[in-house]
Parts: structure tokens; sequence; C-alpha cells
């Protein structure tokens, strides 16, 4: 079986409008150069999906088909390859008061891929570039006696156990978001490569008991910053 090509990824915190909170998305990095029309046909030619044609033959036919393309989007037209792809116009901008096109507005062509051009997650193996620097929270609990993984005393400090979280507490910090999106900032006062410290933040203790926090932390390295995937807990008072 060939090798699955590897894809290098980072993830980036996104907000979602609709829902109002944060989401955290795979963004594709550190892409491959584009390969050329002339690459792709010598390559086409190599596998033997184009035959008895010379390069510069095939190389004539394939930009012919795409000044073709053009044209027939030129004339307002869509175009289905076959069940590769679909080529439509789209316009792209806000119309005028009086609800017509303007100048302002941009008419492009969009690209829809076809069923034969499907791919699946697992035709690909996967990297996340920022795996030995970005934290890792496995669960949170309470630095108080009887305290549960999961359910954050009001008043107490919080301890953050999982991974490369370092050992500069000046380098990582903590950030706690709950509801519609409120936010509070944390102090990290002990850090481990295993476990942090963090000071109960006062914003929190006027939080209604029973309310879900997540809980994200944030490790400098220079000028990058690399941020964990959330982890939730319940506030609770002190019994």
């Amino acid at each position: 079986m060939a090798e699955k090509p590897t894809v290098k990824y980072e993830v980036r915190a996104q907000r979602d409008p609709i829902n109002n909170v944060t989401i955290y998305v795979p963004a594709i990095v550190d892409r491959n150069a584009a390969k050329s029309l002339a690459t792709v046909i010598e390559n086409a030619i190599d596998r033997g999906l184009i035959v008895g044609v010379k390069p510069s033959a095939a190389n004539g036919i394939a930009t012919g088909l795409c000044e073709q393309l053009f044209k027939e989007f030129k004339d307002g037209n869509s175009v289905n390859f076959d069940g590769y792809f679909y080529g439509r116009l789209y316009l792209d901008g806000t119309v005028g008061a009086d609800g017509r096109v303007t100048a302002a507005n941009s008419i492009n062509i969009r690209l829809v891929k076809g069923v034969k051009w499907a791919l699946a997650a697992n035709d690909f193996s996967f990297t996340n570039i920022a795996d030995d620097k970005t934290p890792v929270v496995e669960f949170l609990i309470s630095a108080a006696t009887g305290a549960v993984r999961g359910r954050l005393i009001k008043g107490q400090a919080i301890l953050v156990n999982g991974s490369t979280f370092g050992n500069d507490a000046e380098s990582v910090s903590a950030r706690f978001e709950y509801e519609d999106g409120a936010t509070v900032e944390a102090t990290v006062t002990s850090c481990g490569e295993n476990l942090i410290t963090v000071a109960w933040p006062d914003g929190l203790s006027g939080v209604a008991d029973g309310t879900e926090v997540t809980l994200t932390v944030t490790r400098t390295d220079g000028d990058m910053e690399y941020v964990s995937m959330p982890k939730t807990a319940t506030i609770v008072s002190a019994s």
C-alpha cells in the first residue's frame, strides 16, 4: 500500500456567531508548492492516463480546454466537468440601496468538487505542527480536601492536570469562558510540565452554582502562542 501523504495543520480558535461560543478548527499549513500545468500533464502521461500524445501536444490540448472553459464562463454558462467539478458564476459584495448590482460588486468563478473528486480523511495522515508545544488539559480539580474532578469550589485554587505546560509560570496563562462568551482571565501561580496551579479568579465568584465554564491554557514560546483545547468544569460553592 502506498504511503499516505501527510497534511500539516494547526488549530485556530474562531467565534461561532450563531451559538456565540468559541470553536476550534484545523487549518492546513506548510502547503506544498502548487504543481504547474506542465507538471500535471507529465505526471498524467507517466501514469498512462494520457496515451499516444507527446507532452507538447497534451499541453496544447489542456491549455485550449482551459481557454474554452473560461469562454463558457464569460458567456454566462456553468460547466459540469463530467462529475469532477462544477464551475459556476457567483456575485460577491452587497447591492446598492435600490437593490441593484453596482461597481462595488464582483463576479467570480467558483469550482465545486463533484463525486469523482471526493476525498476522505483516511486518504491522508495528519500532523499537528504544534504537538510538542501545545498544552493538553486532562482535567481540573480544586486544591481542597474532598475535591472532585470537574467541580471547581468557589474561592479555592484550581489544579490543572495535563501535559506540555513547560516549567515557566510566566509563559503560561489561563482563561475561563462561560455562558454567552463572557471571559475571565486567571493567574497561573505555579507551573510544571504536567500540572499548573491557577489562583481562584475573582471574576468567577459571582457566577451561579451549576454554571459550566471552560478553561483554555495558552503557552507562549518566543513570538508564538499555543492554545490548548478547552476543558469544561462546573462551579460549586463550598459545602
